[in-house]
């Protein structure tokens, strides 16, 4: 292995395209490499923060356990001067590879310092497999040194991620614990006692001293519940008239097979407390429209938990849900005194609508000019959506310089494939003193544009290109957006190589909500194989959305690794991906058809689903216990 393509895989700065391609070179010779690393480790190169970034991605996207030897080797010689040169890197890099059997190692190296603990308990993923006796005892001594601080905090959580079983008295019976810490604490370790023992309490055993109440057992249950928490929950929740603290619980960390289970309660139900409503939102939420005729038969007018049931089937939408979502316009006259409906109305109509109610929308759109801006919004954005071809010309009124919401009939008409239109939406991005100094709204105008008419959309978006630092992100995905829809692999290169990590992020992001929006046509971006290879974790975690959704070689690995980064930077919903907002719809969101993405852990796991047989069975609202019991087997799964 050439010492050489090592230094150039670890350069910090300089030619960002020429140290993607050393590490993509890198990566390729992995077999080779790795054995390497124990002596490269010691030359000046390999001593930065940069060089530990993209030596620690080395080992998780090529490291295998047969590189064991060798990478205890490594994390034997990390000292405490490497707690500033990505020495967690390393570390994180050798426990994704080979798990447990580096385990040892790996803590070894923390105790003495080679990586910063709040690092650690931020990076380092939870082993498969409980670390040996010796090395839990070896992590007993270092947190019970490091006191009741910040600092021993986070030392206690990088225990739970080595799993280690002293932690489960700490958990049952310390009832002056840090309650903010023992949720995470338990969702990490994965105790089968100490599940076990909340779960025993609700059936009346004595419920464990630091949970002495049934709602901190819930509670704790929530944070902490693996699957197997789930099945005991399940028969519980299948009894006749269940405990409402039982079925919330259930809701959290269930998942389809649990939910539907719940049916024959639904159906059967006669408690007509808020344990019904409890149920009725549970079953929805777990099983999806596959709730749609219970829920209906329990909404009708002749039976008495109908105010019960008719909230949760409206929050479900489809089309069990539309006699009932269609009530609050079915009154509209058009006068302006008129209750209108609200917004939250017309989230709930479009979830049930379908295109036979056209005419309902039209009177919607009679009182169009006194409905707020969020709600006009959502009417159009929802007929395009719809396919309701009545929202065409509305949408062509909006279109045209200076209206407020002229990004919002761009939109629609892209969702209606109104490509006579496309010259139009062409003359009105470029409109403006200085056509090549984007705001977000021309922006959006030329995703659009670009999924009508991706040449015209490309056209325009090269011209945006250098305007893309200063305008912001927005601008960024959306330009990108338009030009990975146009497969311009040369006109994104400027934005995969600009030097803010920023800039590359968003661009990332474009090409993923892209990918999302249409899965054929992308996969041959070679700036996707260089975005892989960045050294900014949200560049990686963005590409690997893309890369995911299309099934690319390596993409579940690329996506287990990145679901192993910063929880701040994969929680955040950010723009483009979607999630929940008063605003209105986020048009990126709508045109990439991600609407109901709310993060980008979100999207990483629809990637998983998309290039992993068998899928997963994550929810955006899934317990902590329940994520991560759910990324540990995508890691077990992963080919070696």
């Amino acid at each position: 292995m050439s010492r050489e393509l090592l230094r150039r895989a670890c350069a910090d700065g300089g030619d960002l395209a020429a140290g993607a391609a050393a590490r993509r070179e890198l990566l390729a010779a992995a077999r080779q490499a790795i054995p390497a690393l124990p002596v490269f480790l010691q030359d000046r190169a390999a001593r930065t923060a940069a060089a530990g970034a993209a030596l620690g991605e080395l080992l998780a996207q090529g490291g295998q356990p047969a590189d064991a030897p060798t990478l205890r080797t490594v994390l034997a010689a990390l000292g405490s001067d490497r707690a500033d040169e990505g020495g967690v890197h390393l570390l994180r890099g050798a426990l994704l590879a080979c798990d447990d059997a580096v385990a040892d190692e790996a803590a070894a190296a923390l105790i003495r310092g080679a990586a910063r603990v709040e690092d650690a308990a931020a990076l380092l993923p939870d082993l498969l497999r409980p670390a040996s006796a010796r090395t839990q005892a070896a992590l007993d001594e270092w947190v019970r040194s490091l006191g009741q601080t910040p600092r021993g905090t986070a030392a206690r959580l990088v225990a739970a991620s080595f799993r280690c079983a002293w932690l489960e008295p700490w958990l049952l019976e310390q009832s002056q614990a840090d309650r903010p810490g023992r949720g995470a604490v338990g969702a990490r370790l994965a105790s089968t006692k100490v599940e076990r023992s909340l779960l025993d309490a609700l059936e009346g055993k004595p419920a464990p001293a630091a949970f002495p109440h049934p709602t901190e057992v819930h509670a704790a249950l929530t944070d902490m519940g693996t699957e197997a928490a789930a099945e005991r929950l399940v028969k519980l929740a299948a009894a006749d008239n269940p405990p409402a603290e039982v079925v919330r619980t259930l809701g959290v960390i269930g998942d389809i097979r649990h939910g539907r289970r719940l049916k024959r309660p639904v159906e059967t139900c006669a408690e007509s407390s808020g344990a019904a409503g409890v149920l009725f939102d549970a079953y929805a939420r777990l099983v999806g429209q596959e709730a749609g005729p219970a829920l209906a038969k329990r909404a009708r007018e002749e039976d008495p938990l109908k105010h019960l049931a008719r909230p949760a089937l409206v929050r479900l939408g489809g089309q069990h849900a539309r006699e009932h979502a269609r009530r609050p316009f079915e009154a509209l006259t058009g006068k302006p005194d008129q209750r209108l409906p609200s917004h939250e109305d017309v989230q709930a109509f479009l979830r049930a609508a379908t295109t036979q109610d056209a005419e309902l929308f039209k009177r919607l759109l009679i009182t169009f000019d006194h409905l707020i801006p969020a709600t006009q919004r959502l009417v159009l954005v929802g007929m395009g959506a719809l396919g309701l071809q009545e929202g065409v010309l509305y949408a062509e009124g909006f279109v045209r310089d200076g209206h407020r919401e002229r990004a919002v009939g761009a939109a629609t008409l892209a969702l209606l494939g109104a490509r006579n239109t496309a010259s139009r939406l062409r003359d009105v991005a470029l409109q403006g003193k200085n056509p090549e100094s984007p705001n977000a709204e021309n922006a959006l105008i030329v995703a659009a544009l670009a999924t009508l008419a991706p040449d015209d959309g490309r056209e325009v978006a090269r011209r945006y290109v250098p305007a893309c630092r200063k305008a912001g992100d927005e601008v960024t995905i959306a330009v990108a957006f338009a030009l990975a829809r146009a497969e311009d692999d040369e006109g994104l290169r400027p934005l995969t190589g600009d030097p803010d990590p920023r800039v590359r992020a968003a661009t990332a992001r474009g090409i993923a909500l892209a990918a999302l929006s249409r899965r054929e046509g992308i996969a041959s971006l070679p700036v996707m194989d260089h975005l892989r290879h960045d050294l900014a974790p949200e560049v990686r975690a963005e590409i690997a959305v893309a890369r995911g959704v299309l099934g690319l070689p390596g993409a579940a690995r690329d996506v287990v690794a990145a679901l192993h980064g910063r929880a701040d930077l994969l929680d955040a919903a950010g723009r483009g991906y979607g999630g929940p907002t008063k605003q209105g719809p986020n048009l990126l969101a709508v045109l990439g058809n991600t609407e109901d993405l709310v993060s980008l852990r979100h999207a990483l796991w629809v990637a998983h689903a998309a290039c992993t047989p068998g899928g997963n069975h994550f929810r955006p609202d899934l317990g902590q216990g329940r994520q991560r019991e759910l990324l540990r087997e995508a890691r077990s799964k992963l080919p070696k």
